[in-house]
Formats: structure tokens, C-alpha cells, sequence
């Protein structure tokens, strides 16, 4: 289980850093255990907390008194469950939005807070259950109400599935993500502007909150653009400070790779069977890109970025099939058996990992390597 979250764990972070390995994540991962350690030790004692950062929230709203209405959005950063927090010390009440794990985490923090500090400010928790949320929302912007949302929570009711059907693709540095464009929606149809806070750790263990930009869209901006304004400060936050993010599992399930789809460059209305077929079994074949096979039988496609089941597929068999630089059916069939090609290849073929190969290639099917 262990090597099967480390993989998914270098997979999400290379949506951000393509070209960060399992170095760059062994370090966020003992930074952000020192980090897990300050906060406990933060939580352990309300009073003093209160004491240290009590005048450091109250700044936050003198210096930024607009945050008292609109929707402000945020990150699961630093210690995200006290970026509320400068709304309930300055004695305003706050609506924040959460979905049902969050709100698990977060609300006993603050049920913990008022009982020992008596902030005079509330929080009104909003989860994402029903079909009334969305409504509650609206009413408090309407109301000119403050209303708190963490962006990256980008899941709603239907999860992952409903963000990769209904969200819309946004680029990072390693792949195609999708998000939602519920919160900017909510804003474009109030007409409200959208702040933007996080908390962030510092080298000592003490922390602070950083106002980001607001967001006043034109009449005619449409939800595809302003949802790209958020996530292009969110992401772009996140990658000052990866070590303190604690959402990277929301990369896993909204990769463009995982939208039903058509495997890329696969021939329209070919029999993919013929190529285990007798009168095939001399066919030039070749590897076109890089797969893996990951525990859990999937199979992934690195350079698409996407997962088929592996059908079996061992890891020993994908190795010896990427190395030859060109095989035939006859070859493949020789080495791993009948039964194997009969199962294996044309499935192979259909997904799009083997192609073709030139038929003036005179290299010997199935024992030349790759020269990669």
C-alpha cells in the first residue's frame, strides 16, 4: 500500500513539477511533518495562540475592511482551518462553504475556539450536501454577508466525477487538470467581488495571514474566465509554498487523462483482433509511447496522462516489449505464448501503445533494443 501511494504521490506532484522526483518529495514531505507538528502544538494551546495572533487577525481586517463582505476564497495552506479565523476576532459572522470531510476536521476547532476564547464572531457552515447550498450562498452575498470557500476543495456534490463532466480544463506545468466554475458562476450572478487570503507557515513555526488580489469582473465575463483568474493565483500560491499544501490528492481524481474518452492517435474502424491472426503473425509492429504498469493491475499511460486497466499485464512483459525497437506478432507470441498475443496485443494496439512500423524497416523483429 505504502509504494502504491508514493507513486500517486509523484504522480501529483508532477502535475506541478515535472521534473521534481522522489528527492524534491521526500523534502515536502519531512517539511510538511515539521509543519503538522507546529500546529498541533498551536491547537494544544487555544489561549496563548489567541494571545500570540489575536492582534496579528484583527490587522487583517482594519488593514482590509473590505473583506467584511463578498466571497472570499482560499487554500488548503499553512494552517488553512484559522484563515476564517480575522472575520470571528473582529466580530463579524462568516459563511463558509465546505464539503463534508472538511467540515469533519475544521468545525470542532472552532466549536473548541468559542468555548474558550468567546470570539464575537460565528461561523455559518455551509456543507455541500442537498441542493440548498448553492441557494444559502447567494442569499448571504445578496445580503452583503461575507462568504468563505476553500478554491481547491473543487469538488461539489457529485465529486470528482461531476468536475471532470462538468468543469472546465485548466493547464499546469505537468498536465491538463479539470475545475469548477461554481464559486466564480456564484460571483458573476451577484456581481460581487472576490478576495482572495491564505495563512502560511514561516521558517520559525509562527504564521501569518496574506490578503491576495480582488477580483471585480466586467459585465460580459464569462464563468471559463474568471474560474481561470482564480486557479491561476491559487496554483500559482501553492507553488511558492508546496511543502505547506494539504490538497494534493485533489490533483488525482480531475486529470484530463480520466475523462471518457477516445485513446489518442487510434485508427477509426480497424479490427484490432487481425493482428493475432495467422496470416499477421510477420507484421512489423513497434512501441510507440511509454507505459507502466502500476499494483492494482492499471495500466498508465505516461505521456497521455491517463489509466486503462492492465488486464494482467506484468511489468516484466511491458519492459521486454518497450525495448525492442521493432517486434512481430510471431515474436511476441514465441516469447510469452499464444494465449498471451491472442489477449494482450491487439489490446495493446486498440489503446494505442503499438503501432505499425515501417514496412522498409530492415531491422530483425524482436531483438533489437531500443536505442532510448
Amino acid at each position: 500500500m505504502e509504494d502504491v501511494q508514493r507513486r500517486w504521490d509523484l504522480w501529483n506532484l508532477k502535475t506541478l513539477f515535472p521534473r521534481w522526483g522522489a528527492d524534491e518529495l521526500d523534502s515536502l514531505l519531512r517539511t510538511g511533518a515539521a509543519q503538522d507538528a507546529w500546529q498541533q502544538a498551536l491547537f494544544a494551546q487555544p489561549k496563548e495562540a489567541a494571545r500570540k495572533f489575536a492582534p496579528q487577525a484583527r490587522r487583517v481586517m482594519t488593514n482590509h475592511p473590505d473583506l467584511a463582505t463578498g466571497l472570499t476564497i482560499s487554500l488548503h495552506l499553512g494552517p488553512y482551518s484559522l484563515a476564517p479565523v480575522p472575520w470571528l476576532v473582529a466580530g463579524h459572522d462568516v459563511h463558509v462553504l465546505v464539503n463534508r470531510s472538511s467540515l469533519a476536521e475544521i468545525r470542532p476547532i472552532y466549536d473548541s475556539l468559542q468555548a474558550v476564547l468567546n470570539l464575537p464572531g460565528q461561523v455559518r457552515w455551509v456543507p455541500i450536501e442537498g441542493r440548498g447550498f448553492a441557494l444559502k450562498m447567494l442569499r448571504a452575498l445578496r445580503k452583503q454577508e461575507a462568504v468563505f470557500a476553500f478554491l481547491d476543495g473543487n469538488d461539489g456534490l457529485d465529486g470528482c466525477e461531476g468536475t471532470l463532466q462538468d468543469g472546465v480544463e485548466h493547464q499546469l506545468p505537468g498536465r491538463s487538470i479539470r475545475v469548477r466554475t461554481g464559486l466564480a458562476r456564484l460571483a458573476l450572478s451577484v456581481r460581487c467581488p472576490v478576495h482572495s487570503l491564505h495563512t502560511v507557515w514561516d521558517e520559525k513555526g509562527s504564521f501569518s495571514w496574506e490578503r491576495g488580489p480582488t477580483w471585480r469582473w466586467p459585465r460580459g465575463t464569462t464563468a471559463t474566465a474568471a474560474t481561470g483568474d482564480l486557479f491561476e493565483w491559487g496554483f500559482g500560491v501553492i507553488a511558492r509554498h508546496p511543502a505547506q499544501w494539504r490538497a494534493w490528492n485533489m490533483l488525482t481524481g480531475v486529470c484530463e487523462g480520466f475523462r471518457d474518452q477516445e485513446p489518442p492517435d487510434v485508427a477509426q474502424g480497424e479490427d484490432f483482433w487481425e493482428v493475432a491472426s495467422l496470416e499477421n503473425r510477420n507484421l512489423l509492429l513497434h512501441w510507440r509511447r511509454p507505459a507502466t504498469v502500476w499494483p492494482g493491475d492499471m495500466l498508465e499511460d505516461v505521456t497521455g496522462n491517463c489509466f486503462y486497466a492492465a488486464a494482467g499485464l506484468r511489468p516484466t512483459e511491458l519492459a521486454t516489449l518497450q525495448e525492442w525497437a521493432h517486434f512481430s506478432p510471431a515474436s511476441v507470441a514465441q516469447k510469452f505464448g499464444v494465449p498471451w498475443l491472442e489477449s494482450h496485443l491487439p489490446r495493446l494496439l486498440a489503446l494505442g501503445f503499438i503501432g505499425r512500423a515501417a514496412a522498409s524497416s530492415s531491422e530483425g523483429a524482436g531483438n533489437v533494443r531500443n536505442p532510448s
